[in-house]
C-alpha cells in the first residue's frame, strides 16, 4: 500500500513539475516582450550620457571671453539673426519659382 502511495506521489510531483515547465514556456514570449519594453521604455526616459568636450580652450583665452559684458547674449543674438538670416534666404529662393 505503501509503495502505490509512493508511486502516486511520485507522479504528481513529475506531472506537476513537467506542468510548470510547459506553463513557464507558453509565458516566455510573454515574458521577452515585457522585458524588452521594460528595458526600451527606461533606456528611453533615462537622462542621455554626458557628451564629451569637442573643444578644449585654454584658461587664458577663456578668461578673455568671460570679461566681455554680455558675452551669451551677443553669442546668443548672432545666432537669431543668423537663422533668420536663412530663413529669409530660403524663402526668396523657394517663392522665386
Amino acid at each position: 500500500m505503501w509503495q502505490t502511495a509512493s508511486d502516486i506521489l511520485i507522479f504528481i510531483g513529475w506531472a506537476w513539475q513537467n506542468f510548470l515547465i510547459l506553463i513557464g514556456q507558453v509565458f516566455l514570449p510573454v515574458r521577452y516582450i515585457y522585458t524588452f519594453l521594460k528595458q526600451l521604455m527606461s533606456s528611453a526616459l533615462a537622462a542621455p550620457p554626458a557628451a564629451p568636450e569637442i573643444y578644449h580652450f585654454d584658461p587664458a583665452i577663456l578668461s578673455i571671453f568671460d570679461k566681455i559684458p554680455y558675452w551669451n547674449t551677443l553669442v546668443f543674438a548672432l545666432v537669431i539673426g543668423i537663422t533668420i538670416l536663412m530663413v529669409v534666404f530660403a524663402l526668396k529662393t523657394f517663392l522665386k519659382s
